[in-house]
């Protein structure tokens, strides 16, 4: 739906598109201009009254201004020909100087002097009720008839249309009430020609959510908490002539089609200006500072504010009512070069800050003597528990640490023997007590300075080990102890060691002792020698491994090639890259519960879900995948060592693993969407034809080898060498199954020698296992096939699957008259949730977690679980006998002479595409130097017809496909021989910070060329330059007569322009948009 003109935005045509976007006229009557605005064009709304400056503002910018004209008691069209409450676009600007002459003859007050214009364009055109202006400056007036015949001619140019007309502006002002601004951002700016006269705006967006207790500290009336919000930094740089037109817009999350104004949840903002040396804005800023200006809580869907900013630095902190939990978006819009980013601080430890807290001197010699002679020499985390309970109250060296009836806990005591145990063997030398009590006693000082005396919430009758602090004074507290966090570790901390919104002196020292772990200060009882950071005379780390899952999301932003706006924040690619299964509203009851999204749960979920009329809830302790990581093979090693695998481990070995750490064999196991697929090394291995007879014949009818087979054929696609056809495998199934694409002449020859030795070369997942084969292997076209990605990528998003990661079932719920399982009980972002199952609860989580969950729910061995104090509902022998396919290296032969050209790892074991070694003639039709993007077009091209013979000559070599088909590897492609990595000459106005001045200037060589190491952007260019070539004196060259090669060359998968007529289906090059947004 849109004018005749592409470039024309009429307003009478919000109407019309708002009924059809709610389903009916009737939501007329709920709707608002500015709401039709926000849903149709997704910008940042607000309405305004009318002012110059405000027009002078925004009219130049790329925001679309809807002016209101107000009411009139005698008529519904006033004299002038204004439409009553109607709305106008304001389209443009101009300043003129009317004939003085004809001014004092009329009684102009204007005296010949400039007159500011607006041009609007009314909501109808023509007729009884057209609208348009009939006053001052219409083209019946005398103020245009005084105009000179050029300026006429430029202002008739400028509002061509009939609807369009110039009134003054002071006219404006009193004649319009409302103006809705719509202020659009720059990816719609780029998509829509008729704005490109106009300046964009800069844009930063932000994504993030309150959580109370941590970050929901309500509007600046509040002062102790109201610092606490999500904080944002806007720095407007000096140098600049004009002030920074920045627009600040919070919206909160809704549902567009409902048929009211307001939203269920309050909303605002506050605005400080601050030194430019203040990091964040504190409760004490708070309560000393006015705000430069705030918007009051209100519950409409989003909130936005216009501001004019002089060069400084200023803090916009978005909130809601306090305590009050919920997910928003910030939109900054700017108008000039302007830095914006998330308040955040760095992950650090301050060491030795308790340093004369922790001298062993201060403690009683005495005391060290009775400790040496009571305990041994390493004690444990229940002695040191038992040391600080019997010694904290009446002992010079411990006072205050605890008593008989309160201090530390045993969890406590375990971190903080953790801080002085690098061996992690759980023992601390008698020798450390006093100087980790120190340490305590330090941490304890901080919390009692800072927390209870201001927090209000104090139960100092009770103890020090009963007082409580409000949580949101963690940061200050943390800083109090020597520590700061990122945003998201101190939400994390907050999540995890407070409670209603308060945090005790355990959960203090257990929250500093995770950092100092996270960090590993301590190794072996010695302190870290000191480094002096940025003048302070404590040494400083910085410590990740707590930010590795926390780090908070990238404050993105969207901007046009002129703009400037900058960040420098960490990307979570695991949140980004991963998968994308939704968060689906779940149900109370589903008719099949499935825990774990392994191999076995991720084929029942997709088969199960076939059928419409079935519901299932499939529940997964882990992640889903992220493909850029998972799907390469030669990753699996790199796989184990993440949080993909539960990484377990057996215990002592009398017979193997005798080289291991302590004799622990190790034990990797699958954790997330796909399981052990995702960590495995993708070997395909049905197993042997009498294993599967043998289960058949000791009771468990379909199992036999002929009735499994059906089933193995039906789940495969199978593109095997030599046993494809062999009836054994299938062609339609959902699960990729493959020979290695590269067969070396050794493993060739000693599939031959085999054969020789009376060995048949044969199909080892056919039933017979006797024999010499080449692997089968869970891979398409060389990459990782999950379960995962082969089942529940289809599959997820039919609407009676649900699937939800990073839930971790805790028990089964289970009838004890029945003994029949009804549901689950699963733990997800620290909350303990329940589901029921109509039919089934089917537990598919492995050997390890399925037995696991079986005894935790009181199924198992009577006596192993009455010593863990599980109540015993059936006397099972669960997890008793546990079989692992052994793995045997047979015997190792050195190759003394090279037999093939596989033998060095540099020189090939060639993973690379295979473009054979021909015979060349003397003479070729075409020779082409250069495969690169363009070589390669026209060779392919040109060898269509096998009448013409092409030599094509590439200076590089082959693609490895394993290697150069990963996309976010394109810079370390650049420094391989791929690239022929020229430097320009030394230069004298950039590249100034380079080793001699030069600039990098990346070149491919290799088949492929330069796209092998490019950042795979895919752009065409501007119409207008082949427009221009062709003006040139290059026929053929134009825009029209180009676009029909672009769209024969592609094959286009791209979510919103695919069928817009501007690209191919059929080509050779995949052009697709980016699968995550």
């Amino acid at each position: 739906m849109h004018c005749a003109q592409p470039d024309i935005f009429w307003a009478a045509l919000l109407e019309k598109a708002y009924a059809k976007l709610y389903g009916g006229y009737t939501f007329l009557k709920y709707g608002t201009v500015g709401r039709a605005l926000q849903d149709l064009t997704g910008a940042v709304v607000q309405s305004v009254p009318p002012s110059g400056p405000l027009l002078g503002g925004a009219v130049p910018r790329s925001t679309l201004l809807i002016a209101i004209s107000g009411l009139e008691k005698e008529t519904k069209r006033r004299r002038s020909g204004l439409l009553t409450e109607h709305p106008y676009c304001v389209t443009g600007l101009a300043r003129v100087r009317a004939n003085s002459n004809d001014s004092v003859t009329h009684g102009s007050g204007s005296s010949g002097g400039d007159t500011s214009l607006i041009r609007l364009r009314s909501p109808w055109i023509g007729g009884e009720w057209g609208g348009v202006w009939c006053g001052a400056w219409s083209e019946r007036s005398w103020e245009w008839n005084a105009l000179n015949e050029r300026d006429r001619e430029l202002l008739s140019s400028r509002s061509s249309n009939d609807c369009e007309f110039w009134m003054s502006v002071n006219e404006f002002l009193t004649r319009f009430v409302v103006i809705w601004l719509a202020h659009i951002g720059p990816d719609d700016w780029a998509l829509e020609p008729g704005l490109h006269t106009r300046a964009p705006w800069r844009a930063a967006l932000a994504v993030r959510q309150w959580r109370a207790g941590f970050n929901a500290g309500g509007p600046h009336k509040f002062i102790e908490t109201t610092a606490t919000n999500p904080q944002f930094r806007i720095r407007v740089p000096p140098g600049h002539p004009s002030k920074a037109h920045v627009v600040v817009a919070v919206a909160q999350k809704y549902e567009c089609y409902r048929s009211r104004n307001y939203e269920d949840e309050e909303i605002g903002f506050t605005i400080y200006e601050v030194p430019p040396g203040m990091q964040r804005v504190t409760p004490q800023y708070v309560s000393e500072q006015m705000p430069l200006d705030f918007a009051p809580l209100s519950n409409l869907r989003e909130i936005a504010t216009f501001f004019a900013l002089p060069a400084g630095d200023f803090v916009v902190m978005p909130h809601a009512a306090q305590h009050r939990e919920g997910r928003f978006l910030l939109r900054i819009f700017a108008d000039q070069h302007t830095d914006v980013w998330e308040v955040n601080e760095e992950n650090l430890v301050i060491h030795n800050i308790a340093a004369e807290f922790c001298d062993e001197r201060t403690i009683d010699a005495r005391i060290l003597y009775k400790l040496r002679a009571r305990y041994p020499h390493e004690i444990d985390a229940t002695q040191l528990q038992a040391i600080l309970k019997a010694h904290g109250g009446n002992n010079r060296g411990f006072r205050g640490l605890g008593g008989i009836n309160c201090g530390p806990s045993l969890e406590l005591c375990r971190g903080m023997l953790a801080l002085r145990d690098p061996a992690l063997g759980g023992r601390l030398s008698i020798e450390h007590v006093p100087a980790l009590i120190g340490l305590m006693r330090f941490w304890k000082a901080a919390f009692r300075r800072c927390g209870p005396s201001s927090s209000g919430t104090a139960t100092l009758s009770r103890g020090i080990w009963a007082s409580k602090v409000s949580s949101y004074c963690l940061r200050g507290l943390l800083w109090a102890g020597g520590a700061t966090a990122s945003n998201k570790v101190l939400e994390a901390l907050v999540s995890r060691f407070t409670r209603n919104r308060q945090i005790t002196l355990e959960g203090y020292l257990l929250s500093m002792a995770r950092l100092h772990l996270a960090h590993g200060e301590y190794t072996g009882g010695k302190r870290l020698s000191r480094r002096i950071t940025n003048k302070i005379s404590y040494s400083t780390e910085r410590y990740h491994s707590l930010d590795a899952k926390a780090k908070a999301s990238p404050l993105s932003l969207e901007e046009p090639d002129t703009g400037n706006l900058t960040l420098g924040n960490f990307v979570d690619f695991t949140q980004w890259l991963g998968i994308d299964y939704g968060e689906p509203k779940l149900r109370k009851r589903y008719d099949y519960v499935i825990v774990g999204a392994g191999p076995a749960g991720s084929v029942l979920a997709a088969r199960l879900t076939e059928d419409p009329a079935v519901s299932v809830l499939l529940l997964e302790a882990g992640r889903s995948e992220i493909p850029l990581a998972t799907t390469v093979p030669l990753a699996a090693p790199n796989l184990q060592a993440t949080d993909y695998n539960f990484a377990y481990e057996s215990e002592p070995q009398t017979r193997g693993c005798l080289g291991l750490w302590d004799r622990k064999c190790s034990w990797p196991h699958g954790r997330g969407v796909g399981g052990s697929s995702i960590i495995n090394y993708m070997i395909y291995t049905r197993g042997n034809r009498r294993d599967y007879d043998a289960w058949a014949a000791a009771g468990n009818p379909g199992w036999s080898w002929d009735e499994m087979l059906p089933y193995h054929i039906r789940a495969e696609r199978a593109n095997i060498r030599d046993f494809g056809r062999n009836g054994a495998h299938g062609r339609n199934g959902p699960l990729s199954v493959e020979d290695c694409p590269f067969r070396s002449k050794i493993a060739t020859t000693f599939i031959e020698s085999g054969q020789l030795a009376g060995y048949p070369y044969l199909d080892y997942n056919a039933g017979d296992q006797i024999g010499v084969s080449f692997l089968q292997a869970n891979t398409e076209q060389g990459r990782r096939v999950t379960s995962g990605n082969a089942y529940l990528y289809p599959a997820r998003k039919r609407p009676n699957l649900h699937i939800l990661t990073r839930a971790w079932v805790t028990k089964l719920m289970i009838n004890k008259a029945t003994k029949e399982a009804t549901g689950v009980v699963y733990v997800r972002d620290g909350k303990t949730r329940s589901v029921k199952a109509r039919k089934e609860v089917i537990l598919s989580a492995g050997a390890f977690e399925s037995s696991k969950i079986l005894m935790l729910s009181g199924i198992g061995p009577e006596e192993h679980l009455q010593s863990l104090g599980i109540p015993v509902l059936q006397d099972l022998p669960v997890g008793e006998l546990l079989y692992e396919h052994p793995g045997v290296f047979g015997p190792v032969f050195l190759v003394r002479k090279p037999i093939d050209d596989y033998i060095s790892l540099e020189d090939n074991i060639n993973f690379s595409i295979d473009y054979g070694e021909p015979k060349l003639r003397k003479v070729y039709d075409y020779v082409i130097v250069g495969a690169g993007p363009a070589g390669s077009a026209l060779a392919t091209r040109l060898s269509e017809d096998p009448a013409v013979s092409v030599l094509l000559l590439e200076a590089g070599r082959a693609e490895i496909p394993l290697v150069t088909m990963v996309p976010l590897g394109n810079t370390n492609l650049q420094a391989t021989d791929y690239n022929f990595a020229y430097e320009s000459e030394p230069q004298t106005r950039g590249c100034l910070g380079l080793q001699d001045r030069k600039c990098s200037w990346p070149h491919g060589r290799g088949v492929g060329g330069s796209s092998i190491i490019n950042s795979m952007i895919y752009t065409r260019g501007n119409r207008r330059d082949y427009d221009a070539w062709a003006a040139a004196g290059n026929p053929g060259w134009s825009w029209d007569e180009m676009l029909p090669y672009h769209i024969r060359a592609e094959r286009a998968n791209i979510r919103d322009f695919d069928r817009n007529g501007f690209h191919g289906q059929n080509g050779p090059l995949s052009v697709e948009d980016c699968p995550f947004r």
